[in-house]
């Protein structure tokens, strides 16, 4: 692997110069906006994102659902937590591998689904309202590809 060259334009941005601190600030920018719509409902955007995953994705597991989210177990663990003892996510034993869990919405998950849609596209519009839509489709375009990239490796 090659060393970081800074390049000219580099040398005006400082301690911004770090890709990994932007993107960091960027995601904060980012998850403000959808606590602001979340948070009343005590939901977090990554909430969001396990129902939407269990809902399209019948008999995943923690690890699959890790890898979706690209998450390490143990956050995600941290994650469903909360949800399970809300009674929102439910596991089941798979009877073919009694060590194999899979997750699943159980009906008061699916209705908190529902609630989390409406105030999940209330945050999409007020980020695309901040950025221009056509700015946040190009940037979420870039991330999914350039995560494409590195899901490959």
């Amino acid at each position: 692997m090659d060393s970081y060259i800074k390049e000219e334009d580099d040398l005006s941005l400082g301690t911004y110069l770090c890709h990994c601190l932007v993107t960091r600030q960027m995601a904060r920018f980012v998850t403000k906006i959808y606590q602001k719509h979340l948070g009343p409902a005590g939901l977090t955007a990554a909430d969001v994102a396990i129902f939407d995953f269990l809902s399209r994705n019948e008999n995943m597991t923690m690890t699959s659902l890790a890898d979706a989210m690209l998450m390490e177990r143990t956050t995600l663990l941290r994650a469903i937590k909360p949800l399970q003892d809300n009674g929102f996510i439910e596991t089941t034993k798979d009877p073919a591998s009694r060590r194999q869990l899979f997750l699943a919405l159980t009906a008061a998950g699916k209705e908190k689904k529902v609630e989390a849609e409406a105030l999940w596209a209330l945050a999409q519009a007020d980020y695309e309202a901040e950025v221009g839509r056509k700015r946040a489709r190009q940037i979420r375009s870039e991330l999914l590809e350039t995560m494409g990239e590195v899901k490959a490796d």
